[in-house]
């Protein structure tokens, strides 16, 4: 006589398996989903750069981008008016600076500054401790990306 269907006790041991491979899964997606949020936060940050370089370079004005801590939110506007909100940081990503505020200024002879003066770095991290460090280089008006 032919049987047909499953025992119970090879089902459990499919479920068993499953229950095994979904333990294992599940922090690998969450630690995925944290650097993705990261990666976004930089290219948020790097697209924004260059939008500000692109305006300044069509434009008789100098542009800023201001990374505000404590919000994570990112304006850009000329410099002297007052900017406009750009994007707000991935719910995981925080600016370094934490409550404080920074501005990247760009000028139409190719150099940049920052205000505060000597606020010429800051990073974006994840809940992870993973992080980007930004750095502006006032001279050739660049900014330059490590991972840290």
């Amino acid at each position: 006589m032919k049987r047909r269907g499953f025992t119970l006790i090879e089902l459990m041991i499919i479920i068993v398996v499953m229950g095994i491979i979904t333990a294992i899964a599940i922090p690998s997606f969450r630690a995925m989903n944290s650097r993705r949020g990261l990666s976004n936060g930089k290219a948020l940050i790097m697209n924004s750069v260059l939008l500000v370089k692109s305006n300044v370079a069509s434009g008789t004005t100098g542009w800023q981008i201001l990374f505000q801590g404590g919000t994570n939110n990112l304006f850009i506007g000329p410099i002297g008016s007052p900017a406009t909100i750009i994007k707000t940081l991935p719910n995981n990503c925080d600016f370094s600076n934490a409550g404080l505020s920074v501005a990247f200024e760009f000028y139409r002879n190719g150099k940049a500054d920052s205000n505060p003066a000597g606020s010429l770095s800051f990073s974006i991290k994840n809940n992870r401790n993973e992080s980007f460090l930004f750095t502006l280089i006032p001279q050739i008006g660049e900014v330059k990306v490590n991972v840290n």
